[in-house]
């Protein structure tokens, strides 16, 4: 069995900027901790139970994502208060990624997005109510690969049938393969308003 290296507070928090571009305003916006006993970044939502907290593990060693004090239904959703501040050029588009770690990307460069916490193939029916009940257009970026094509079509779907106007965009072939949006900004050189630029000319 491999054994992992483990790695200090401070290297995992600099491994968001190196790997990720998060600059130090986003991680604290965000709240982004790392747990050293369990390799685990930590953060939370305003809109989650109080005792809620989601955990990512570092470079996927061991489970990917897993909670402490989840609670079914209402912690479906990541993102939305904080992206309801973003004062967004783009203002009417609201845009639904495959995970947390893509929000940060995205707020950070100052798009609307928020992600489910189910995965890419799961529509968590409460999430996909309230982010139908917000009004804005919704813009769907999951994953370059087979899971995020289907789940897209399928969380386009769900919403279409609460009453949202969905559309569902694809990111640029040239990434790699199982790129996500965060790689898209990695690809700008961290620039976001080439950046934003980009998003806006997905199709």
């Amino acid at each position: 069995k491999k054994i992992m290296a483990t790695v200090t507070t401070a290297e995992a928090i600099a491994d968001l900027t190196s790997t990720r571009g998060l600059g130090a305003e986003t991680i604290h916006n965000f709240g982004i901790t790392f747990h050293e006993s369990s390799q685990t970044y930590r953060y939370r939502d305003d809109e989650w139970p109080d005792n809620t907290i989601r955990m990512k593990s570092f470079n996927g060693s061991g489970k990917k994502y897993s909670w402490a004090g989840h609670q079914k239904g209402k912690c479906d959703l990541y993102g939305l208060s904080p992206a309801m501040e973003i004062d967004s050029p783009n203002d009417e588009i609201l845009y639904l990624v495959e995970g947390e770690p893509d929000v940060w990307t995205m707020q950070q460069a100052g798009l609307r997005a928020v992600s489910f916490t189910a995965g890419a193939t799961s529509v968590p029916e409460a999430g996909a109510k309230t982010l139908a009940d917000t009004g804005y257009r919704l813009a769907v970026i999951y994953d370059l690969d087979t899971a995020g094509d289907e789940g897209a079509q399928k969380v386009a779907q769900h919403l279409m049938e609460h009453g949202a106007d969905v559309t569902v965009l694809k990111l640029p072939e040239h990434l790699p393969d199982k790129a996500d949006i965060t790689d898209l900004y990695i690809d700008c050189g961290q620039d976001d308003g080439l950046f934003r630029e980009m998003v806006r000319s997905l199709d």
